[in-house]
Protein backbone atom coordinates (compact mmCIF):
# COMPACT_ATOMS: atom_id res chain seq x y z
CA UNK A 1 0.00 0.00 0.00
CA UNK A 2 1.51 2.83 -0.92
CA UNK A 3 1.71 6.71 -0.17
CA UNK A 4 -0.76 8.98 -2.33
CA UNK A 5 1.03 12.34 -1.28
CA UNK A 6 4.42 10.44 -3.07
CA UNK A 7 3.55 9.27 -6.34
CA UNK A 8 6.21 7.63 -8.47
CA UNK A 9 4.38 8.22 -11.64
CA UNK A 10 3.89 5.31 -14.81
CA UNK A 11 7.45 3.27 -14.73
CA UNK A 12 8.41 0.00 -16.71
CA UNK A 13 9.59 -1.29 -13.46
CA UNK A 14 8.97 -0.14 -10.08
CA UNK A 15 11.36 -0.07 -7.75
CA UNK A 16 10.70 -2.67 -4.43
CA UNK A 17 9.29 -0.20 -2.23
CA UNK A 18 6.70 1.04 -4.79
CA UNK A 19 2.85 -0.16 -4.50
CA UNK A 20 0.23 0.08 -7.24
CA UNK A 21 -2.66 2.03 -5.05
CA UNK A 22 -2.20 4.66 -2.64
CA UNK A 23 -4.14 3.53 -0.21
CA UNK A 24 -1.77 3.61 3.03
CA UNK A 25 -2.79 6.35 5.51
CA UNK A 26 0.75 6.60 7.24
CA UNK A 27 3.56 5.23 4.88
CA UNK A 28 5.73 5.47 7.78
CA UNK A 29 4.29 2.81 10.04
CA UNK A 30 4.36 -1.09 8.99
CA UNK A 31 1.05 -2.07 10.75
CA UNK A 32 -0.86 1.04 9.35
CA UNK A 33 -2.79 0.07 5.94
CA UNK A 34 -5.98 0.12 4.04
CA UNK A 35 -8.18 -3.10 6.06
CA UNK A 36 -5.11 -3.70 8.76
CA UNK A 37 -6.32 -5.47 11.43
CA UNK A 38 -6.79 -2.69 14.03
CA UNK A 39 -4.65 -3.47 17.40
CA UNK A 40 -4.00 -1.54 20.64
CA UNK A 41 -1.10 0.21 19.62
CA UNK A 42 -2.28 3.52 19.38
CA UNK A 43 -2.36 4.03 15.55
CA UNK A 44 -5.16 4.37 12.82
CA UNK A 45 -4.05 1.09 11.87
CA UNK A 46 -6.95 0.33 9.08
CA UNK A 47 -6.93 3.52 7.79
CA UNK A 48 -10.68 4.39 8.91
CA UNK A 49 -10.18 7.51 11.33
CA UNK A 50 -10.68 5.87 14.41
CA UNK A 51 -7.86 4.50 16.40
CA UNK A 52 -8.20 1.78 19.33
CA UNK A 53 -11.10 1.60 21.22
CA UNK A 54 -13.33 4.07 19.49
CA UNK A 55 -12.44 1.70 16.66
CA UNK A 56 -15.76 -0.88 16.60
CA UNK A 57 -13.23 -3.00 14.22
CA UNK A 58 -10.93 -3.08 17.34
CA UNK A 59 -9.05 -6.90 16.79
CA UNK A 60 -6.88 -7.18 19.62
CA UNK A 61 -7.54 -6.23 23.35
CA UNK A 62 -9.39 -7.80 26.14
CA UNK A 63 -13.03 -8.41 26.51
CA UNK A 64 -15.01 -6.08 29.32
CA UNK A 65 -18.39 -5.98 30.42
CA UNK A 66 -20.43 -2.82 29.72
CA UNK A 67 -21.40 -1.25 32.96
CA UNK A 68 -23.38 1.67 31.86
CA UNK A 69 -24.49 2.43 35.70
CA UNK A 70 -20.87 2.17 36.51
CA UNK A 71 -21.60 0.22 39.89
CA UNK A 72 -18.29 -2.02 39.42
CA UNK A 73 -20.72 -4.98 37.90
CA UNK A 74 -21.39 -5.47 34.13
CA UNK A 75 -24.41 -6.58 32.26
CA UNK A 76 -23.58 -10.31 31.40
CA UNK A 77 -25.20 -9.62 27.77
CA UNK A 78 -22.99 -6.68 26.88
CA UNK A 79 -19.33 -7.70 26.13
CA UNK A 80 -16.69 -5.55 23.97
CA UNK A 81 -13.31 -5.47 23.57
CA UNK A 82 -11.47 -2.35 24.73
CA UNK A 83 -7.25 -2.06 25.10
CA UNK A 84 -7.64 -0.95 28.74
CA UNK A 85 -10.37 -1.02 31.62
CA UNK A 86 -11.77 2.04 31.00
CA UNK A 87 -15.23 4.38 32.55
CA UNK A 88 -18.37 2.28 31.64
CA UNK A 89 -16.66 -0.63 32.06
CA UNK A 90 -15.99 -3.63 34.27
CA UNK A 91 -14.02 -7.21 34.46
CA UNK A 92 -16.98 -8.38 36.62
CA UNK A 93 -20.47 -9.37 35.35
CA UNK A 94 -23.35 -10.27 36.84
CA UNK A 95 -25.46 -7.04 37.36
CA UNK A 96 -29.38 -7.78 37.28
CA UNK A 97 -30.38 -4.19 36.07
CA UNK A 98 -27.13 -1.96 34.49
CA UNK A 99 -29.31 1.15 34.90
CA UNK A 100 -29.24 1.02 38.44
CA UNK A 101 -26.11 1.99 39.74
CA UNK A 102 -28.13 0.89 43.24
CA UNK A 103 -28.72 -3.03 42.21
CA UNK A 104 -25.80 -5.23 41.60
CA UNK A 105 -24.91 -8.74 42.73
CA UNK A 106 -23.52 -9.97 46.47
CA UNK A 107 -25.86 -7.20 48.47
CA UNK A 108 -28.53 -7.80 50.94
CA UNK A 109 -30.33 -5.43 52.40
CA UNK A 110 -32.30 -4.01 55.86
CA UNK A 111 -35.32 -2.54 55.69
CA UNK A 112 -36.52 0.09 58.63
CA UNK A 113 -37.49 3.22 60.02
CA UNK A 114 -34.42 4.16 60.82
CA UNK A 115 -32.32 1.83 57.62
CA UNK A 116 -31.54 3.59 54.59
CA UNK A 117 -34.04 1.43 52.82
CA UNK A 118 -37.23 2.41 54.17
CA UNK A 119 -39.61 0.78 51.75
CA UNK A 120 -39.96 -2.64 51.25
CA UNK A 121 -40.10 -2.24 47.30
CA UNK A 122 -37.66 0.11 47.33
CA UNK A 123 -34.86 -2.74 48.09
CA UNK A 124 -36.50 -5.28 45.94
CA UNK A 125 -35.87 -2.70 43.13
CA UNK A 126 -32.34 -2.97 44.00
CA UNK A 127 -32.06 -6.68 45.09
CA UNK A 128 -30.16 -9.09 41.94
CA UNK A 129 -30.82 -12.59 42.78
CA UNK A 130 -30.40 -14.54 46.07
CA UNK A 131 -30.20 -11.42 47.54
CA UNK A 132 -32.62 -11.80 51.08
CA UNK A 133 -34.39 -8.63 52.53
CA UNK A 134 -34.53 -8.41 55.65
CA UNK A 135 -37.24 -6.62 57.35
CA UNK A 136 -37.49 -5.14 61.09
CA UNK A 137 -40.69 -5.14 62.74
CA UNK A 138 -43.24 -2.42 61.98
CA UNK A 139 -46.02 -1.77 60.21
CA UNK A 140 -45.36 -0.90 56.23
CA UNK A 141 -48.42 0.28 54.23
CA UNK A 142 -47.14 -0.57 50.76
CA UNK A 143 -48.15 -3.32 47.82
CA UNK A 144 -45.18 -5.44 47.18
CA UNK A 145 -44.40 -6.52 43.25
CA UNK A 146 -41.32 -9.14 42.85
CA UNK A 147 -39.48 -8.31 39.46
CA UNK A 148 -38.32 -11.71 38.60
CA UNK A 149 -35.19 -12.32 40.29
CA UNK A 150 -34.78 -15.23 42.89
CA UNK A 151 -35.13 -13.13 46.63
CA UNK A 152 -36.10 -13.42 50.09
CA UNK A 153 -37.67 -11.23 52.33
CA UNK A 154 -37.64 -12.14 55.79
CA UNK A 155 -39.83 -10.40 58.52
CA UNK A 156 -39.22 -10.34 61.90
CA UNK A 157 -42.24 -12.78 62.43
CA UNK A 158 -45.92 -12.50 61.98
CA UNK A 159 -47.67 -10.31 63.66
CA UNK A 160 -44.33 -8.13 64.24
CA UNK A 161 -43.39 -7.05 60.62
CA UNK A 162 -47.14 -6.29 59.42
CA UNK A 163 -47.68 -5.27 55.48
CA UNK A 164 -50.81 -3.60 55.52
CA UNK A 165 -51.83 -2.39 51.75
CA UNK A 166 -54.74 -2.93 49.11
CA UNK A 167 -55.26 -6.00 47.26
CA UNK A 168 -53.27 -7.80 46.02
CA UNK A 169 -50.87 -6.39 48.62
CA UNK A 170 -48.45 -9.07 47.01
CA UNK A 171 -47.70 -9.67 43.30
CA UNK A 172 -45.75 -12.04 41.51
CA UNK A 173 -45.18 -11.85 37.71
CA UNK A 174 -45.08 -14.80 35.30
CA UNK A 175 -41.93 -16.68 35.02
CA UNK A 176 -40.89 -15.05 38.75
CA UNK A 177 -37.54 -17.48 39.16
CA UNK A 178 -37.59 -20.39 41.52
CA UNK A 179 -36.01 -19.94 44.53
CA UNK A 180 -38.06 -16.70 45.85
CA UNK A 181 -39.66 -16.55 49.59
CA UNK A 182 -41.51 -14.53 51.53
CA UNK A 183 -41.28 -15.75 55.51
CA UNK A 184 -42.16 -14.22 58.65
CA UNK A 185 -44.68 -11.53 58.26
CA UNK A 186 -48.09 -10.66 58.18
CA UNK A 187 -50.41 -9.44 55.08
CA UNK A 188 -53.63 -7.65 56.06
CA UNK A 189 -55.63 -5.91 54.17
CA UNK A 190 -56.05 -2.34 54.66
CA UNK A 191 -60.39 -1.97 53.58
CA UNK A 192 -59.76 -1.04 50.11
CA UNK A 193 -62.62 -2.86 47.87
CA UNK A 194 -61.40 -5.55 45.94
CA UNK A 195 -63.45 -7.36 43.28
CA UNK A 196 -60.52 -9.55 41.02
CA UNK A 197 -58.23 -12.60 41.99
CA UNK A 198 -55.90 -12.70 44.69
CA UNK A 199 -56.39 -10.55 47.72
CA UNK A 200 -53.45 -11.12 49.40
CA UNK A 201 -51.37 -12.56 46.78
CA UNK A 202 -51.40 -12.46 42.86
CA UNK A 203 -49.07 -15.07 41.16
CA UNK A 204 -49.07 -14.99 37.56
CA UNK A 205 -48.37 -17.73 35.11
CA UNK A 206 -45.44 -19.75 35.17
CA UNK A 207 -44.68 -17.67 38.69
CA UNK A 208 -42.84 -19.52 42.01
CA UNK A 209 -43.59 -18.51 45.67
CA UNK A 210 -42.48 -19.93 48.52
CA UNK A 211 -44.50 -18.69 51.38
CA UNK A 212 -43.13 -19.50 55.24
CA UNK A 213 -44.86 -18.36 58.83
CA UNK A 214 -46.94 -15.78 57.18
CA UNK A 215 -50.07 -14.74 58.21
CA UNK A 216 -52.88 -12.98 55.54
CA UNK A 217 -55.95 -10.87 57.65
CA UNK A 218 -58.48 -9.37 56.35
CA UNK A 219 -59.13 -9.90 52.32
CA UNK A 220 -62.24 -9.83 50.84
CA UNK A 221 -63.04 -10.39 47.00
CA UNK A 222 -66.44 -9.83 46.56
CA UNK A 223 -66.26 -11.66 42.51
CA UNK A 224 -62.45 -12.97 42.06
CA UNK A 225 -61.06 -15.84 43.32
CA UNK A 226 -58.51 -16.68 45.94
CA UNK A 227 -59.19 -14.46 48.86
CA UNK A 228 -56.04 -15.51 50.01
CA UNK A 229 -53.59 -16.41 47.24
CA UNK A 230 -54.34 -17.24 43.62
CA UNK A 231 -52.10 -19.32 41.49
CA UNK A 232 -52.45 -18.83 37.97
CA UNK A 233 -51.71 -21.78 35.14
CA UNK A 234 -48.34 -23.52 35.67
CA UNK A 235 -47.16 -21.53 38.54
CA UNK A 236 -45.89 -22.88 41.21
CA UNK A 237 -46.68 -22.47 45.32
CA UNK A 238 -45.05 -23.88 48.12
CA UNK A 239 -46.60 -23.02 51.50
CA UNK A 240 -45.70 -23.95 55.42
CA UNK A 241 -47.41 -22.75 58.31
CA UNK A 242 -49.87 -19.78 56.36
CA UNK A 243 -52.09 -18.81 58.60
CA UNK A 244 -55.62 -17.13 57.30
CA UNK A 245 -57.97 -15.25 59.26
CA UNK A 246 -61.52 -13.57 58.13
CA UNK A 247 -59.99 -14.66 54.17
CA UNK A 248 -63.14 -14.52 52.02
CA UNK A 249 -64.00 -14.41 47.98
CA UNK A 250 -66.38 -15.96 45.52
CA UNK A 251 -64.49 -19.10 44.94
CA UNK A 252 -61.65 -20.50 46.94
CA UNK A 253 -61.55 -18.65 50.12
CA UNK A 254 -57.89 -19.22 51.08
CA UNK A 255 -55.98 -21.07 47.92
CA UNK A 256 -57.11 -20.86 44.52
CA UNK A 257 -55.26 -22.99 42.30
CA UNK A 258 -56.02 -22.46 37.82
CA UNK A 259 -53.53 -25.36 36.91
CA UNK A 260 -50.73 -24.96 39.20
CA UNK A 261 -48.42 -26.95 41.33
CA UNK A 262 -49.48 -26.58 44.81
CA UNK A 263 -47.69 -27.99 47.98
CA UNK A 264 -48.55 -27.52 51.79
CA UNK A 265 -46.51 -28.64 54.56
CA UNK A 266 -49.63 -28.42 57.04
CA UNK A 267 -53.65 -29.95 56.61
CA UNK A 268 -56.46 -28.23 57.54
CA UNK A 269 -60.02 -27.77 56.26
CA UNK A 270 -60.73 -25.42 53.83
CA UNK A 271 -63.44 -22.98 55.65
CA UNK A 272 -66.16 -21.51 53.70
CA UNK A 273 -66.98 -18.80 55.79
CA UNK A 274 -64.66 -16.57 57.78
CA UNK A 275 -62.24 -17.76 60.42
CA UNK A 276 -58.94 -19.52 60.86
CA UNK A 277 -56.88 -22.19 59.74
CA UNK A 278 -53.43 -22.54 58.52
CA UNK A 279 -52.00 -24.13 55.54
Amino acid sequence: FGDAAAPLGSLCTPPVDASTNSLDCDDTQPTVYFAALEICDGLDNNCDGLVDDADPDLWSGQAFYVDADEDGFGDDSAIVNACALGLGLSEIGGDCDDSNPNAFPNQNFTVGPTQTYTSIQSAINDACDGAIITVEPGTYNEQLTFLGRPITINGAGQGSTIIEAASPAVTVPSAQSSGTQLLSLTLRADGSPFASDGGGIFIGPNGYLDVQFVTLEDFASTSGAGGGIYASANSTLFTDNVVFTDVVSTFGDLVYTQGAWFSSQLSAPWPTTTGQTAV
